[in-house]
């Protein structure tokens, strides 16, 4: 039952390759038409050019990246004067622009840089729109040799952040305690006393990165994780777990909520790391029940391999 409906999955996958094949194509030879025609009318009526604005800067800077794979030529002080110069501008107040984009590319080549300067800057700007609008790429692009300040920055920024804020901390939480798991159990327990202590969310906590040979027995039966996981928040550290010891991570899950708890285990990482998991996962899984190896693929079908069919390729 099980490899049948594998086959089945794998079926269902390659149908929808085709389709999506074949829809492009019919749209893309529909695109062609259009196209063929609006420059027969353009010709015919021949207008005058139309100088380009500041919109159409952006635009062709979005779609092309011509501004953004230009920005390691971009002197700091460059950076600075055109970061500065959006945050002046009425645009600022509006958090989901066009120039918003670029914004983000000019912040996020200044952190790699000069991370000091760029979170100075940040620091002592004076709107909080502004702020929000680029919270999100100081969160993505800071640095994981000084995640432990990222938790620091998070709790002296709560009202950007928590309860409602502008942004979430998913990435720079997540970084931080990867940083933690580097000195192991007690340091990543103290990073969750801290936020736990101080009403910090975990509830978008983005994917962690824990070291090879990190405790998870020892971490999993502490006080702070028992606090995360009465939460319903432990998916993330469990996901982490997986990857290095995919027996004990997945075991542990099925103990603890079953076979519902572990689809996202079944989707694939772009850098690897899952294979061994999703092998481990496709033996294992000749030891279920019919019933848990049904309820396992339909959830896995609908909630990750639609998104990530290479996943049960690799199974």
């Amino acid at each position: 039952m099980f490899w049948e409906m594998r086959r089945v999955v794998v079926i269902f996958l390659i149908a929808l390759g085709v389709g999506g094949a074949a829809g492009y194509l019919s749209r893309s030879s529909a695109k062609v038409v259009r196209e063929v025609e609006v420059k027969r009318s353009v010709r015919e009526e021949a207008p005058a050019e139309k100088a380009w604005g500041a919109e159409d800067f952006l635009k062709a800077s979005m779609g092309n990246r011509v501004l953004t794979d230009q920005l390691s030529d971009w002197s700091i002080d460059e950076l600075r004067a055109a970061l500065d110069g959006s945050a002046r501008s009425p645009d600022a107040f509006f958090e989901m622009t066009l120039g918003s984009a670029v914004e983000s590319a000019l912040l996020a080549e200044w952190m790699k840089r000069d991370f000091e300067g760029a979170l100075g800057w940040f620091e002592a700007l004076e709107s909080d729109y502004v702020k929000a609008r680029l919270l999100s790429t100081l969160s993505s692009y800071w640095p994981k040799e000084r995640g432990l300040e990222g938790i620091d920055f998070v709790l002296n920024h709560r009202e950007l952040y928590f309860p409602n804020g502008r942004a979430s901390p998913w990435q720079i939480l997540a970084t931080g305690i990867s940083k933690a798991a580097e000195g192991g159990p007690a340091a990543v327990n103290e990073v969750l006393r801290r936020l736990r202590e101080n009403d910090g969310d975990l509830d978008s906590l983005g994917r962690l990165d824990f070291p090879p040979g990190f405790d998870f027995h020892t971490f999993i039966g502490g006080d702070e994780f028992a606090h995360v996981y009465e939460e319903k928040k432990g998916f993330r550290f469990a996901e982490a777990w997986s990857l290095e010891d995919p027996e004990g991570a997945i075991g542990w899950l099925l103990g603890q909520h079953g076979v519902k708890a572990i689809s996202p285990m079944a989707t694939a990482t772009k850098d690897g790391k899952s294979d061994r998991r999703l092998r481990w996962l496709a033996g294992e899984m000749s030891n279920w029940s019919v019933e848990d190896q049904d309820e396992f693929l339909n959830q896995a079908a609908a909630s990750q391999w639609f998104r990530a069919p290479e996943a049960p390729l690799l199974m």
